[in-house]
């Protein structure tokens, strides 16, 4: 029981005022009314005192309560910085992706060019290749053609030498 000093003070009235008082000697009757009245008035201390303990357990009370509603106020504030946070990096990790996806694309393109100019390389070096060969040839032929006209010449020069 929470309050055993309020159960005494009411047994201690029950006792006091539920008693027949007229066959007793007045000098019992005043030791008694005496010692109830002693046994009343610390009984009266004692609910005092579990009052005042009450108003401080009250207080203490209010105390925790408003601990506890700063401390959820804080818990609220540090979830709601969280999932802040989370926003944002799951923002940062798409726009990540995105950029990486442009550059995943980049690259293919790149790798398909650099194979159509590798194939186009190819060519070019079939093309020197050709034309290399019919340089070779058309070289040859003016050097002929050269030599045929020097010896035409020099046969000339000799024709006419000798005449």
């Amino acid at each position: 029981m929470p309050y055993p000093h309020l159960l005494g003070l009411l047994l201690t009235a029950t006792a006091v005022f539920g008693r027949p008082t007229a066959s007793r000697e007045p000098h019992s009757l005043q030791r008694e009314a005496e010692s109830n009245a002693a046994a009343a008035s610390a009984t009266i201390e004692s609910v005092e005192r579990d009052l005042s303990r009450m108003a401080e357990f009250g207080q203490e009370v209010r105390r925790n309560l408003n601990e506890q509603a700063t401390a959820s106020k804080d818990v609220q504030h540090a979830l709601s910085y969280f999932r802040r946070q989370i926003e944002l990096s799951a923002s940062e990790r798409d726009e990540a992706q995105a950029h990486l996806a442009r550059l995943e694309s980049e690259v293919v393109s790149l790798q398909q060019r650099v194979r159509t100019l590798e194939q186009d390389n190819g060519a070019c070096r079939s093309e020197k290749a050709t034309l290399a060969a019919a340089n070779h040839k058309l070289v040859r032929a003016q050097a002929s053609a050269f030599e045929a006209a020097q010896a035409v010449e020099q046969g000339l020069q000799n024709t006419t030498s000798a005449e």
